[in-house]
């Protein structure tokens, strides 16, 4: 797992403040998610990309996944149900688990994870 410091402290409050956040928008040292369960979605046809935003939650579930870039269509909603179904060591602040928002690029049936 790879850790980072990121600053400024100022975010610290903000993610304690709310219930899940971008791991780019916290202070401390941050450790990753590591993905321990993929499911692909089940695409019959080609797709047109999508962007997806989704929670890792501090257990290391995936909720709440919504399309933020793209249009709505058969294969993102085929996307999403697989997502939902992927599990996580979850990422960690200061050694402490944490809801924490991130994206995902979905193009040709494939759910990548955006750093």
């Amino acid at each position: 797992m790879q850790s980072m410091r990121i600053l400024p402290i100022l975010f610290l409050a903000i993610m304690l403040s709310s219930p899940a956040v971008h791991a780019s928008h916290v202070a401390g040292i941050v450790k990753r998610p590591v993905l321990v369960k993929r499911v692909e979605p089940e695409c019959s046809h080609r797709c047109a990309p999508v962007v997806l935003e989704a929670v890792i939650t501090k257990a290391g579930s995936v909720r709440d996944a919504k399309i933020v870039e793209g249009a709505s269509s058969e294969c993102a909603a085929a996307a999403i149900a697989a997502l939902l179904k992927w599990k996580y060591q979850p990422v960690t602040l200061n050694d402490q688990p944490v809801d924490t928002i991130w994206k995902y690029r979905v193009s040709r049936c494939r759910i990548t994870p955006i750093d």
